[in-house]
């Protein structure tokens, strides 16, 4: 049992990555328990971004979800954001899936044809912060979800017996 270190986006695989749009903009990271490495757990999340400005009659908010839960909320204020979310341990799984979801309102709220767009990035150096512990099950070990949206399997001939197996 170790001490705390961290995993960014880019050790996961993920770049960073520019999400543009006028209301919900959405960046899903699937990931596994099994990308951190066997006996590491997540333990808070490290948020670095950095947006656009809103207009003066705009608002809008910042949140962090795990696995469809909410886990963070915060107003958009400044044009960047740097901010550490601790991960309920309930809410982790061996599949993972954590979301950050800006919910802007650009103006008096009417949406206009060529009007503004509001612009965040979520950075790679965005992290993981994990604590090494137990050794996970068994089941848990598995090939690193950067890997699996690329990963298929042929099964020739197809037939009942071999798609039973798979």
């Amino acid at each position: 049992i170790g001490g705390a270190g961290s995993l960014t986006f880019a050790d996961l695989g993920f770049a960073s990555r520019t999400l543009e749009g006028s209301s919900l903009l959405i960046g899903a990271y699937p990931f596994a328990l099994a990308d951190l490495g066997g006996g590491t757990m997540p333990t808070s999340f490290r948020l670095v971004a950095r947006h656009s400005v809103l207009p003066p009659n705009g608002n809008g908010s910042v949140r962090i979800h795990l696995n469809g839960s909410l886990i963070q909320s915060r107003a958009l204020d400044r044009a960047a954001l740097d901010v550490t979310v601790p991960l309920p341990t309930y809410l982790l799984r061996r599949d993972n899936v954590l979301e950050v979801r800006f919910q802007v309102t650009l103006g008096d709220g009417a949406c206009v044809l060529g009007g503004s767009v509001f612009t965040a990035t979520i950075d790679e150096a965005s992290a993981f912060v994990t604590e090494r512990g137990a050794p996970l099950a068994p089941g848990f070990a598995r090939f690193p979800s950067s890997f699996v949206p690329a990963f298929s399997v042929l099964l020739e001939p197809r037939d009942r017996f071999r798609v039973e197996l798979a």
